[in-house]
C-alpha cells in the first residue's frame, strides 16, 4: 500500500526531472550525476 500513496509523489519527481532535463540537457549538476 506503501507504493499506492508514494505513486503522485514520485510521478511528480519524474515529470519534474523529466522537464528540467528538456529545458537543461547540458547542465546534469541537478540530477546528482
Amino acid at each position: 500500500m506503501i507504493a499506492l500513496t508514494q505513486a503522485p509523489f514520485v510521478a511528480t519527481l519524474v515529470i519534474s526531472f523529466i522537464q528540467w532535463n528538456g529545458l537543461r540537457p547540458d547542465d546534469r549538476q541537478f540530477a546528482g550525476l
